[in-house]
């Protein structure tokens, strides 16, 4: 067994912050995290740092605690040899460039300002991860991870917020930013009803779309509550269980969204970047980091995610469905009726699959054309019906165009709150 592996996380952060057309906040930070495991006679022992300090003294004045070790029966670290990998984005970035697109994107959103107030958030982090054994060998990440995020609010709106738009390309512009914000604002005063009833429903932000879509089958799918039947799939792995169209993947490298992960925090290194979940609606694969690799007697799988201050966990970096043939577009144009989800908070699934989540803004469309604002409704489905039978198509994009999943289209029951 190794005597320690030592993890350092470094990240460069250029953040600015706007409201209503005009730049509050503008920061530069920077910040250094240490995370070191030692290892004594089959016990682990965690130390962390943050702030600047010598690898060296690190690891030297880290004092062990004999009766604050946990036992290690497993190999906690993958045997490897250094390598350095750097995300071609890291490179190409003009920060310069960068802060001229959101200064003209304020401008051009200036027409919007009449009905909303708009406060953006912007951030490039640069970051930078290596991971060393007591050999000095050395496992180096260095990628850039945007973000935008814009908070809505109708001016003389009673709430907090009326909505919200994420994204995070590294290509921002006005345009593109402006034809996101197009479609979630202009139809924005026009009221239409729709009665209670079954109805195709689209997601159309990512933390809608993939944060909570996917939960349930993302904690079914870890080794430990798969074989200790504390998921929905238990002993259902090769079998045909949601409809073929639906494919679903972990992804560590998806440089476009950020993720970047060549390796994860066991310094195991996948031959492929995108692990098979479901394929055609068959239940393919666990994760499983080295721990659960031993404990069910499964390969890892390259999901031993980490931080500075936390031993490795069996996780996921991002999980993605595969696209389609049709585009998000063409697709809405077949539908008579589809309610587009823009903002939705709370909700869950239940321990046997169904699903019910609160919708506060939502749009109704009929036949690709936005007819207008629906009021708070929820939508409530099942698990096996959502990408079974349920399932209407998959689509080669998504509903703003940018690098997130495919749009994925789906009859669910839609109650009036």
């Amino acid at each position: 067994m190794k005597k320690y592996d030592l993890l350092t996380e470094i990240e460069k952060i250029k953040s600015i912050k706007t409201r209503n057309g005009k730049i509050t906040s503008l920061k530069n930070s920077f910040f250094k995290k240490m995370g070191l495991r030692k290892f004594v006679d089959g016990y682990g022992y965690s130390f962390s740092y943050f702030g600047d300090i010598l690898a060296d003294d690190f690891v030297k004045n880290s004092e062990i605690v004999l009766d604050a070790g946990i036992p290690i029966d497993f190999m906690p670290l993958a045997e490897f040899q250094s390598n350095s990998f750097v995300c071609k984005s890291t490179q190409t970035l003009n920060f310069e460039k960068w802060e001229e697109s959101i200064q003209a994107i304020e401008k051009v959103l200036e027409p919007y300002r009449e009905r909303f107030s708009l406060e953006g958030s912007y951030s490039v982090n640069q970051k930078t991860k290596i991971l060393n054994d007591e050999n000095k060998n050395s496992l180096q990440s260095t990628h850039l991870v945007s973000t935008h995020w814009y908070s809505i609010k109708r001016n003389g709106s009673p709430t907090i917020g009326d909505g919200y738009f994420w994204n995070a390309t590294l290509n921002l512009t006005p345009e593109y930013t402006v034809e996101c914000l197009k479609k979630i604002l202009d139809g924005y005063d026009t009221k239409v009803t729709l009665p209670p009833g079954d109805y195709p429903v689209l997601f159309a932000q990512h933390h809608d779309a993939e944060e909570s879509l996917f939960e349930k089958i993302k904690s079914s799918l870890v080794a430990n509550n798969y074989y200790e039947n504390a998921g929905l799939f238990s002993g259902k792995l090769g079998t045909a269980y949601f409809d073929e169209r639906f494919n679903l993947v972990d992804s560590n490298m998806n440089p476009s969204l950020g993720v970047f992960a060549p390796f994860d925090g066991e310094g195991f290194i996948r031959s492929h970047s995108h692990f098979p979940l479901i394929e055609k609606g068959i239940i393919k694969n666990v994760i499983a980091d080295q721990r659960l690799a031993k404990k069910y007697k499964i390969q890892p799988t390259g999901n031993g995610i980490r931080d500075f201050k936390s031993s490795p966990k069996a996780a996921f970096n991002r999980v993605e469905v595969l696209p389609g043939e049709k585009s998000t577009e063409q697709i809405l144009k077949s539908l008579p009726q589809c309610v587009v989800v823009m903002m939705s908070w709370g909700g869950d699934f239940t321990d046997i699959g169904d699903y019910s989540r609160p919708v506060e803004f939502s749009y109704l469309f009929e036949f690709g054309e936005c007819v207008g604002r629906l009021a708070p409704i929820t939508v409530q489905s099942n698990i096996n019906k959502m990408f079974g039978c349920e399932l209407i198509e998959i689509s080669s994009d998504n509903f703003f165009k940018s690098g997130a999943s495919p749009s994925v289209f789906m009859n669910m029951n839609v109650l009036i709150n």
